[in-house]
């Protein structure tokens, strides 16, 4: 960024109009963008896809929204890839802090309900090893989802399940690998915050109308028959990943950003490092 003013959350918050009937999304500039600045969104997608994984999963939920409309891309979805950038120069020195633990995977999961264009919604989720420490928080998680349910949910509860499904999918080859490298797995817990789904997960709760649910995210239901996974409730002030299912206000990103994310002071080296082509010289150069 030649002029980086720096944004201090990846997305614009549209907060709800509570009370109404109708939620009217703000007037965007669908003006189609011209074949540069396509080829520029598609490559910001390419490299912050990776980086919000790996590096600072903050931007995770705003970068995805992109990718959705990076193939028809328009003036509004520029801008929206410029805020990124912004928030990127913004919070340069991200790093995420792992902590030994049991080795024992958790997750979360959570959605949003008709929250994207065309009637869809997300489903967002967070893996990672070890326990919540009530001093140093969440462990630095090992995957993240944010993205769109791709078929057409009938309610609040079916977006939850279906969330279940993928972030139990997700789980379960993380569990597979974790198990592989020696460090034997119990069944999987995963955090919900909806009692319905957790509650059609349990097999506990059975409704006529759950019959209209895809069948493909009962299979969630059956790795639970099967003691692979346990599905538990909890309030959604505790669900951590909540945050990766839409964008939020500032006050709310701040407060997030502190649980995922360690911000590293920027450090100014006094002088230029030489470089040797001498390893060894090298070496008692940074020793010394």
């Amino acid at each position: 960024m030649t002029q980086a003013k720096g944004a201090i959350s990846p997305a614009v918050y549209e907060p709800p109009e509570y009370g109404a009937k109708v939620q009217y999304t703000k007037d965007e500039d669908d003006s189609p963008a011209d074949a540069a600045t396509k080829t520029r969104i598609q490559q910001i997608v390419g490299v912050f896809l990776f980086y919000a994984r790996a590096v600072d999963p903050t931007m995770l939920c705003a970068i995805n929204k992109l990718a959705s409309k990076q193939a028809e891309p328009t003036i509004d979805t520029l801008a929206q890839a410029e805020r990124v950038l912004q928030y990127a120069a913004r919070f340069p020195n991200a790093s995420i802090i792992i902590r030994a633990s049991d080795m024992q995977l958790r997750c979360h999961s959570d959605a949003s309900y008709l929250s994207e264009a065309r009637s869809r919604s997300r489903a967002g989720g967070i893996l990672f090893v070890g326990a919540i420490d009530k001093v140093h928080g969440v462990n630095g998680a090992i995957d993240y989802l944010s993205c769109i349910i791709s078929t057409v949910v009938a309610s609040a509860a079916e977006a939850e399940y279906a969330a279940l499904f993928l972030v139990g999918r997700e789980a379960t080859s993380v569990s597979n690998i974790l198990t592989d490298l020696g460090h034997q797995q119990k069944a999987t817990l995963i955090i919900c915050d909806n009692a319905c789904a957790v509650g059609i997960a349990n097999r506990a709760v059975k409704q006529k109308q759950s019959k209209a649910i895809n069948m493909r995210y009962h299979w969630i239901r059956d790795q639970v028959d099967l003691d692979l996974f346990t599905i538990e409730w909890e309030p959604g002030v505790d669900n951590l990943a909540d945050y990766f299912t839409k964008n939020h206000p500032v006050h709310h990103h701040q407060k997030m950003r502190k649980v995922y994310v360690h911000d590293t002071p920027q450090v100014k080296l006094a002088h230029a490092v030489p470089v040797y082509a001498d390893p060894n010289n090298l070496f008692a150069a940074l020793t010394t």
